[in-house]
């Protein structure tokens, strides 16, 4: 890395009104909307606090990898501080960082280059060509060796017909022809959409006009085309959408579709097949620089906040991955072009490039990591050592459940295509783990698949209208969920005073009634076994205002507002695991466990809530009282945290031929029941 740096005192609009726009934009997207600073949207130079403050220019020269076209980046960060502030200023040092960039694709310079504005343009197409080449070429894995054809596909050959593409069918065609083809991933939309149903089928044989198809399906028949591949796959059109026998069989085949497909052409910056995703491509938060000679096309283009990432996936700011569906569509193929709002990119088990010459190594894709950590025997709740955290993030399925937490955020259409969504992914992570699917868990980490919660900030989760799963899974609500139990391990492991996580509750059986024939889709029944301890609730809010000694209290929530409703005595809470913070002469503990409600059949809950926080006890004392009073709550209880003792023996919390948790002893523990949950 190269660095040239420099200083002066000036007002700040003398970098440029331009860039002072730009530089602006960057400071009004860190404040909140619900209470921004009055000048958040004037101009820097005429904001006090800016005035006579220093700026200080820093050019980077960046070491990077390309893809050969050897491409040089310079990255310039302009700082502005505060100036003159006072006591009660709240403006803070401004800070942007700008890649520099050529904005001609014929330039002989090899600066950093913007992406072109056509996307079918010839060195567009060249690029792609390049990916293909190489990954055939070098990356064995990423072909599939025995692939064969879809049941139905669309021929879209020029040779004879350019005008029309053709649906045809496996059985009626020649094995022995060329079985390449390309799978598209692309958002449906809310509007009529071209569809094969009954009644169209043969119609489709017989030829479809491309200038009938919508934007988004010509769109990829140009981009197939244009690399010389005759088979394209499109779900709409392939799949009888009004025939619930096709529709069953040929979902059930969608990870085997997207996995062998040549590759799959990702429609990332299309919204919907009628907006389509060639169109021509606007340069976002780009500066273009007065030329000092007619030779110079130089742009500052302004960088995302720098992050403890090694790489920014800029397709997850595009709209297809905003959809459920295109979840698994982007996870199950061994190879994916994708066509993004300011360039193309492209992804393989051996290597992600984008068209701006960017190239980053990795071995494996993104299902193989998910296979990967659903393969490892070290999980949450079986450390192997005490040593501190040393940056080795794999355990136990955590791949899974985070893939999970970005699914549920995702929109889709029908809730009854909650789990068939993720069936094709589910699917292949089962062949490789041989591990039971548990309606969207895993029976091998099932405490950690059970601790799910609405995520923050996030809409409230809501019961669908129809039947979708048990319960106890979190495809049983609509809304974002998160999987806590993974936060706090990442704190676990590095913190000398925490303990293991330990399992309180453990599997006995299960039994799931399918819906169809997919053994990783949607169901109408299913019933899951545990052996864990269960507490009555003897209260909720508001609490009790002179409990027993006895009684303890745990944080937690309804999943559901309607929930909140339930009558008490038919409240429960169930315990999965706890997490003992050792002190020097006790420890404190942190609990995992659901809020159930008993059915009225036999030994049967149902999930209703949450509990996730320390174990608490009322506080008596005069002082902690007042103190709430004095805050203007005079009727709030106070509680703290609930301490047990422990015996204490020197150097014993690092004694690494014991089970640290035998030291943090279970004081509330009881005998596990058989609890089903429905």
């Amino acid at each position: 890395m190269t660095r040239l740096q420099t200083s002066f005192h000036h007002a700040p609009s003398a970098i440029g009104t331009p860039i002072s726009k730009t530089f602006m934009s960057l400071r009004n997207a860190s404040f909140p909307l619900e209470d921004p600073p009055e000048d958040l949207y004037d101009d820097i130079a005429t904001i006090d606090a800016y005035l006579n403050g220093e700026v200080q220019v820093e050019v980077e020269r960046i070491n990077r990898s390309d893809d050969g076209r050897h491409k040089v980046q310079f990255v310039m960060t302009i700082s502005c501080s505060v100036g003159v502030r006072t006591s009660s200023d709240g403006h803070g040092a401004l800070c942007a960082r700008f890649r520099i960039a050529d904005t001609d694709s014929n330039s002989v310079v090899p600066w950093d280059r913007l992406a072109g504005q056509d996307p079918l343009s010839d060195e567009a197409v060249q690029i792609s060509r390049t990916w293909l080449k190489t990954c055939n070429d070098n990356h064995k894995s990423c072909v599939a060796e025995s692939a064969q054809l879809p049941a139905r596909f669309l021929d879209i050959s020029d040779d004879a017909d350019a005008t029309h593409v053709f649906l045809k069918e496996l059985r009626d065609f020649d094995h022995n022809t060329d079985s390449r083809y390309v799978a598209l991933s692309h958002c449906w939309g809310t509007g009529p959409n071209l569809c094969t149903t009954r009644s169209t089928l043969q119609k489709h044989k017989h030829g479809i006009k491309v200038s009938e198809l919508p934007p988004t399906f010509r769109d990829a028949v140009n981009v197939a085309r244009n690399l010389s591949v005759r088979y394209l796959w499109i779900d709409s059109l392939c799949i009888v959408q009004d025939d619930p026998h096709d529709w069953q069989i040929e979902s059930a085949k969608m990870a085997s579709i997207y996995r062998d497909a040549y590759f799959v052409l990702g429609a990332a910056c299309g919204e919907s097949d009628a907006q389509g995703f060639l169109h021509s491509r606007h340069w976002q938060d780009v500066v273009t620089l007065t030329p000092l000679d007619q030779g110079t096309t130089l742009a500052l283009q302004l960088l995302p906040p720098e992050t403890d990432e090694d790489h920014v996936d800029t397709v997850s700011q595009e709209p297809l991955s905003k959809r459920a569906w295109c979840l698994q569509e982007r996870y199950l193929p061994r190879r994916m072009l994708l066509y993004g709002s300011q360039q193309i990119l492209w992804e393989c088990q051996k290597m992600s490039a984008s068209e701006e010459g960017d190239i980053r190594l990795h071995d494996g894709s993104h299902l193989e990591r998910i296979c990967k950590t659903a393969n490892i025997p070290a999980s949450v709740l079986a450390r192997t050592c005490r040593e501190r955290y040393v940056g080795d993030k794999d355990v136990n399925y955590i791949d899974w459940y985070k893939m999970v937490e970005d699914y549920t955020g995702r929109f889709i259409t029908k809730s009854s295509d909650r789990l068939p969504a993720l069936s094709g992914l589910a699917k292949a992570v089962s062949q490789s783990s041989k591990d039971d699917y548990l309606a969207s868990l895993w029976k091998n980490s099932l405490i950690e698949g059970l601790t799910w919660c609405g995520s923050q900030g996030a809409e409230k989760l809501e019961e669908p209208r129809e039947y979708i799963s048990p319960s106890w899974s979190w495809a049983s609500v609509t809304g974002t969920v998160r999987f806590p139990i993974y936060s706090w391990y990442e704190r676990a492991r590095w913190s000398a005073n925490m303990s293991d996580f330990e399992p309180l509750a453990e599997y006995v059986s299960h039994s799931l009634d399918l819906l169809d024939l997919d053994q990783h889709g949607r169901l109408k029944g299913g019933w899951l076994r545990i052996n864990a301890p269960l507490f009555p609730i003897t209260s909720l809010e508001p609490r009790e205002s002179s409990p027993p000694d006895l009684v303890l209290y745990f944080g937690g929530g309804f999943d559901k507002p309607h929930d909140e409703n339930v009558s008490l005595d038919q409240l429960f809470v169930v315990f999965l695991t706890r997490l003992p913070l050792i002190l020097e002469n006790g420890f404190m503990e942190h609990r995992f466990g659901l809020i159930v409600e008993k059915t009225g059949d036999g030994e049967q809950y149902r999930r209703v809530g949450f509990v996730d926080g320390l174990v608490l006890r009322k506080v008596y004392t005069p002082l902690k009282k007042w103190a709430l009073k004095i805050a203007g709550d005079p009727d709030a209880e106070a509680y703290g945290v609930a301490g047990f003792r422990r015996p204490l023996q020197e150097g014993d919390m690092h004694n690494l031929d014991e089970r640290p948790n035998r030291l943090a002893y279970d004081a509330l523990w009881v005998r596990g029941a058989d609890i089903t949950l429905v």
